[in-house]
């Protein structure tokens, strides 16, 4: 009943933004043709990475030249690419065992639970996944699970005490680190509402807090250099500066820029890294030294891992004409006709 109504919503009122089921899987195949990426993928929550890499030039062609997909077009489809071949082929296991539970004999109560769980895995090969979805697929496939009891005596020579305490260390190791991460996504969560509520300082603490928490997360640094670049503008647009917003305002930028190259740092391959770090050099031409060029180089690192982004082209191509580099800004506004011949910007 759940899975008929999620997909029911998916399909009506609404409606979400997916990659179109053929491109998710051309997607899919160029990481599958990768001796590297063949049986591993590309990495767990790297989609951003395999849509830049594998996406076909004819998505330029649609609504969604635009768009940069964090997921693919269906569960399977994500897995595959983000996994590899391997977790594809157990998923597919796990289909053909469930549908074997169908030969065995079955209650009244049992069939029903087989055809959900058979309707939710076979959902997700078309469709993408959710929290909701995920986890009933998992109950389902715990309660039609064949129930075997057997024991097995095993003596080992040990100390005793010795895997309990093991136990306890991992326990607290688990419940330490994930007690960080939670409460650094709540502070993060927190300081995205104070941004609605135009609460500027409670969010520059609370993002803050959710650094000094989890340093390496690339996610809090993007948004922590766009509140200081955003208070650093707020500040600088002030008639009459006083000494402290003197002393405060170089000290926004640098932390505007710095942590704008720490997320490109810790996730070199994500395009929104690139486009924040280039958008925030942009921003400060006429405060930061050197700026201008850092802003070209974003840009085309930005543009080496996205070649076929219209969108990319375009953008430098403005730089360069801010910059009145006029026969540069021309080149990359024809290469984005050539990547979109119906883009009218590239056009103008």
């Amino acid at each position: 009943g759940t899975s008929v109504f999620l997909t029911y919503h998916i399909f009506t009122v609404q409606k979400p933004i997916i990659l179109p089921w053929t491109y998710g899987w051309a997607i899919a195949l160029e990481i599958l043709k990768n001796i590297k990426t063949l049986f591993l993928g590309v990495g767990p929550a790297n989609f951003i990475t395999a849509f830049v890499v594998g996406k076909p030039l004819a998505l330029n062609t649609t609504v969604y030249w635009n768009v940069v997909f964090t997921s693919s077009s269906s569960f399977f489809l994500n897995l595959i690419t983000e996994i590899g071949m391997v977790a594809g082929l157990l998923y597919v296991a796990i289909i053909i065992k469930s549908l074997k539970l169908l030969k065995l004999p079955t209650t009244n109560y049992q069939l029903p639970t087989i055809i959900a769980l058979l309707f939710s895995l076979v959902l997700q090969i078309f469709l993408p996944s959710s929290v909701t979805i995920f986890t009933l697929t998992i109950i389902l496939l715990a309660i039609c699970a064949k129930k075997e009891s057997s024991s097995v005596n095993i003596r080992i020579p040990i100390i005793p005490y010795v895997p309990l305490i093991l136990s306890l260390i991992i326990t607290c190791l688990v419940i330490y680190f994930g007690g960080k991460i939670y409460l650094a996504e709540i502070y993060f969560k927190q300081s995205l509402d104070n941004i609605l509520n135009n609460k500027p300082t409670q969010t520059y603490n609370l993002q803050k807090q959710a650094l000094e928490l989890i340093p390496t997360m690339d996610r809090y640094h993007l948004v922590f250099s766009q509140t200081n670049l955003a208070l650093a503008q707020s500040l600088a647009s002030k008639k009459d500066l006083t000494d402290e917003d003197k002393q405060y305002l170089p000290r926004l930028v640098y932390q505007a820029i710095d942590h704008a190259r720490t997320a490109t740092t810790l996730y070199r391959t994500n395009i929104f890294n690139w486009d924040n770090l280039a958008k925030t050099y942009t921003s400060l031409i006429n405060y930061a030294a050197g700026a201008d060029e850092w802003a070209i180089v974003s840009y085309r690192q930005k543009i080496a891992l996205d070649p076929l982004s219209p969108s990319n082209h375009l953008a430098l191509g403005n730089l360069y004409k801010l910059l009145n580099k006029f026969d540069l800004a021309s080149g990359e506004f024809k290469n984005a006709i050539k990547l979109k011949g119906d883009l009218a910007n590239a056009h103008y």
